[in-house]
């Protein structure tokens, strides 16, 4: 086990969202996050990294660890390139082979090498997406946590991106949200653990 949540509440004013939730990330694997929209998946994730600290209940494991996330919003830095996206982020200083595991990630999700020299504000939703799961995937986070990282896929990129997310997971755990029984199906033997909210 990486990490263990115990009795996490969360509440919007009056309304709450996650009701004394207890659950164990283990050390590899999946843990696929279900339930209808508004139920508490992606503030979840968010308390699982820390960037909400606003609940009650309590988070066991390393302060060091480190995530990666896969946002709905994409977060990518305007300023840089598709492939640079990835690379600025791998470690502080990149090298040559940083730069080659970046390119041939992008290349096999279906980006021309013209293509990852393009900007954000020139990509479509579905590549800004795949660029996001390509930072995550050669980042040396502890945990990945994927929002939705399907959702502006056509099915032959959904189905490359749930093989590099199951062949990751062998070494480390990620916490995915999605509303596709699909990708649940394509992952299953990977899944550790299903948390319905």
């Amino acid at each position: 086990m990486i990490l263990s949540l115990k009795n996490i509440t969360k509440k919007f004013g009056d309304r709450v969202i996650l009701d004394r939730l207890s659950l164990e990330i283990p050390d590899s694997g999946i843990v696929a996050l279900r339930g209808d929209s508004g139920a508490g998946k992606t503030t979840l994730l968010r308390i699982i990294c820390r960037l909400d600290k606003n609940f009650d209940g309590e988070i066991q494991g390393s302060k060091d660890l480190c995530f990666a996330f896969v946002f709905q919003e994409y977060r990518l830095f305007d300023n840089l390139t598709a492939l640079e996206n990835i690379v600025e982020v791998i470690r502080k200083k990149p090298d040559a082979s940083d730069r080659k595991r970046a390119l041939d990630m992008l290349l096999r999700l279906g980006f021309t090498e013209s293509q990852t020299a393009q900007y954000p504000r020139e990509l479509s939703g579905g590549m800004k997406q795949r660029v996001s799961v390509a930072r995550a995937l050669l980042s040396d986070a502890d945990v990945l946590l994927f929002d939705e990282p399907t959702k502006e896929l056509d099915e032959a990129l959904v189905s490359t991106v749930l093989e590099l997310i199951a062949k990751d997971s062998e070494t480390r755990p990620s916490v995915l949200v999605t509303h596709r029984e699909k990708d649940l199906e394509s992952l299953a033997e990977h899944i550790k653990l299903t948390v319905t909210l």
